[in-house]
């Protein structure tokens, strides 16, 4: 049996379209846990609609927000009945042959982690991009063949650069591969505990790439400029910094600077030579010294040009 887990918060307006497809599966044996971290809006109306289906077995609420969706993630695991678990976050959309296409693979017991590519979605479920431009990234693509790597070639050769299980809700995995310190270990995170939670996870045993777009990201449209944001920027470049660094460790490898480039292009885009001693653009704690050097390199660069760029407008 497969456990569906359902964690959300405020996603009210994706909520029906998120609980159809789940339980419109064409593979039917899989219960379904629904978690809601204090939600706000209507939320807690949408999941009592849902209360009586036969498919739901837990619904768990909140009082206070918890501040970590990995605590979530936990808590769903921990109420699990099934073998398998599916993480299905609230916002996103699976297509109904999702589970019935993943499961087989399960058949291979040192298999403890599959996951498919995804559609990309806006707010009103239009696509956006067929496939995960996150995966597909030139500088290191994943490609679109069936894949099975023993776990640790797999963190060695994508998955210690930058997550690609980048999207929960594209992946199901063991129950019997978890352990509780991973368990504790990611609900301090509040951005990146799903990065170290599959590399921890694919040590186990065995990870399987599908490159159908069985599922949908749904990105929302937020404010790139505000400082919320750039806070948030921060904390998830310093997270992010300690999934690497303990990546690395784990496997003895030395980095590839050029495959973390990402990383600096992340950070850069929020500098600017107007606003570069703002207390807000403070330099995230980089897992390497050399990331340092390259960082304060192409900030240089930038800011010379953007001061050059910006005298020649006023000349002119």
């Amino acid at each position: 049996m497969i456990s569906v887990i359902i964690p959300n918060y405020n996603h009210a307006i994706f909520l029906h379209e998120r609980f159809d497809s789940v339980l419109n599966q064409t593979y039917s044996d899989f219960e379904v846990i629904i978690l809601d971290d204090a939600s706000s809006d209507e939320s807690l109306e949408i999941i009592r609609g849902y209360k009586s289906h036969p498919k739901v077995q837990s619904i768990l609420v909140n009082d206070v927000n918890s501040g970590s969706p990995f605590k979530q993630w936990v808590k769903g695991i921990e109420l699990a009945k099934g073998d398998l678990i599916w993480i299905a976050e609230s916002d996103d959309v699976a297509d109904s042959g999702f589970l019935e296409k993943i499961v087989p693979y399960f058949d291979d017991p040192e298999v403890v982690l599959v996951f498919t590519d995804c559609k990309i979605i806006n707010e009103a479920s239009e696509i956006v991009y067929e496939n995960n431009t996150w995966i597909h990234d030139p500088s290191l693509d994943i490609g679109f063949q069936n894949k099975k790597w023993e776990g640790q070639d797999f963190l060695e050769e994508y998955q210690r650069y930058r997550n690609f299980v980048s999207n929960a809700s594209s992946v199901v995995f063991r129950k019997d591969a978890l352990d509780t310190n991973l368990l504790l270990k990611i609900q301090v995170y509040r951005y990146s505990g799903d990065w170290l939670f599959w590399n921890h996870l694919a040590l186990k045993g065995k990870v399987i790439f599908i490159p159908e777009s069985l599922c949908s990201w749904r990105l929302h449209e937020t404010s790139t400029r505000s400082i919320a944001d750039l806070t948030k920027d921060i904390n998830r470049l310093n997270e992010a910094s300690l999934v690497i660094y303990e990546t690395n460790q784990v496997l003895g490898k030395k980095p590839v600077i050029s495959n973390y480039s990402w990383v600096l292009d992340w950070l850069l885009r929020r500098y600017s030579y107007r606003n570069i001693w703002n207390r807000n653009y403070i330099v995230p704690s980089l897992p390497f010294r050399r990331l340092y050097f390259l960082f304060y390199w192409k900030l240089l660069r930038r800011t010379c040009k953007e001061v050059f760029f910006s005298v020649i407008r006023k000349l002119t």
